[in-house]
């Protein structure tokens, strides 16, 4: 029997739009929208995060625990402009600079005010990188 794939991705496949396809103009593809892994150990958290991120057009990956956030970032082929990242994250965010060394973090607690988040990754993905952290 095959290795699982170490990218479990809970809405889509590996380098497959999660967002609805049919809300993207014709002739694009999700390559042409910025990629953000959203990594929280909170489903609800999580969820409405991926949601949000969705109906406004980006490319989403999800991480529920370090390990797999570690995972995605050392398997996925494709660039990904951002990475949610729960507060608990924090400590290791400086492991992923061997992988990805421009990608930009937004740390995300609780309870999360999702028009805040989408102000800032919009802010954050027409900005040069900046510090790993920021809240």
């Amino acid at each position: 029997m095959p290795p699982e794939n170490p990218v479990r991705q809970k809405r889509g496949g590996i380098g497959q739009p999660v967002g609805p396809p049919d809300l993207r103009p014709p002739g694009t593809t999700h390559v042409d929208y910025p990629t953000v892994l959203v990594a929280h150990g909170d489903e609800e958290v999580r969820s409405t995060l991926v949601d949000c991120l969705q109906r406004n057009g980006f490319h989403v990956l999800e991480a529920d625990d370090w390990a797999h956030v570690f995972d995605v970032v050392r398997v996925h082929s494709r660039l990904i402009h951002l990475l949610l990242a729960d507060v608990s994250m924090e400590a290791r965010l400086q492991m992923l600079k061997k992988y990805r060394s421009k990608l930009q973090v937004l740390i995300v607690g609780k309870p999360v005010d999702t028009e805040d988040v989408l102000a800032k990754v919009r802010q954050l993905l027409r900005s040069p990188p900046s510090p790993p952290s920021i809240r």
